[in-house]
């Protein structure tokens, strides 16, 4: 039994919310975390900063100085995700919202999460525009999109992870 064009249309919203969210918070970082966009530089580790949540979790934040490959930009109060050892120098890019590593393993991470949303993007769309069950032609062609961008989502996150292990 088929659900009413009404369900399958806002079950459509809900999931082109979840591509908006993963895929475009993913798309974004990105280019950053592959060192094709952003300003690249040298982030040194100085000190840690520990942050505790309310469920009792310890979040570790990297804080010290960033030196722009061209010694244009120094900026001493730059932070990084990872824990990294007091003294370690990191390869980063510099967004205009934060810095990301540049490293292959979180470039196949971003691009993971990038494919995620662009599954749920095949997901969403026919629902919300049908809001049923669409003729074999279009099936077959969604059915094609989604099982590509779920594979490549599947294969970038276990790349991304080896290579995380491996360096």
């Amino acid at each position: 039994m088929n659900a009413s064009p009404a369900k399958a249309r806002f079950g459509g919203v809900v999931v082109l919310l979840l591509a908006c969210l993963v895929g475009g918070f993913s798309a974004c970082a990105l280019p950053f975390a592959a060192g094709i966009a952003g300003t690249r530089g040298t982030f040194t580790v100085e000190t840690h900063a520990y942050t505790t949540s309310s469920r009792g979790g310890v979040n570790v934040t990297s804080h010290g100085t960033f030196r722009s490959s061209d010694g244009r930009v120094v900026d001493r109060h730059a932070k990084v995700e990872p824990d990294y050892a007091v003294g370690y120098r990191v390869e980063v890019a510099k967004a205009p919202w934060t810095y990301y590593v540049v490293h292959p393993a979180y470039a196949f991470g971003w691009l993971a999460g990038t494919c995620l949303g662009l599954t749920f993007l095949c997901v969403g769309v026919p629902a919300l525009i049908y809001g049923g069950p669409m003729n074999a032609r279009r099936a077959r062609v969604q059915e094609r999109l989604l099982k590509g961008a779920f594979r490549c989502a599947l294969g970038s996150g276990l790349l991304g992870a080896i290579l995380d292990i491996a360096m």
